[in-house]
């Protein structure tokens, strides 16, 4: 029998931390998130009215749960945070500079 893949539970704990501050708004985290990830109906089940550290944890939380079904996706998601160098669109909202280098280092 295969083991199943699984990601360490560290690293999702980081991934969580990483969109929660490299995306101050919510419409731009779910723009990044239905571009990372191929299957919208990951995306389209989450309550956005919540708060954006909530539906992060949603997201997450949900992939992690079933790993044998989600590993993929949750992998794609974790190297496309990953490749976010520069969030430099945080340096135009309020206390921006901050933001930028609170994102900077999670990623």
């Amino acid at each position: 029998m295969a083991t199943t893949r699984r990601i360490n539970p560290a690293a999702l704990h980081a991934l969580k931390e990483a969109l929660v501050l490299a995306f101050w708004y919510k419409k731009d985290l779910r723009a990044f998130l239905t571009a990372s990830l191929s299957r919208g109906e990951l995306i389209a089940h989450l309550d956005w009215t919540d708060y954006k550290r909530a539906v992060v944890a949603q997201l997450v939380d949900s992939l992690a749960a079933d790993q044998r079904r989600h590993f993929d996706a949750l992998l794609t998601l974790l190297l496309s945070t990953a490749d976010i160098t520069d969030p430099s669109h945080l340096k135009r909202v309020e206390d921006g500079e901050k933001k930028y280098a609170d994102a900077v280092a999670a990623l």
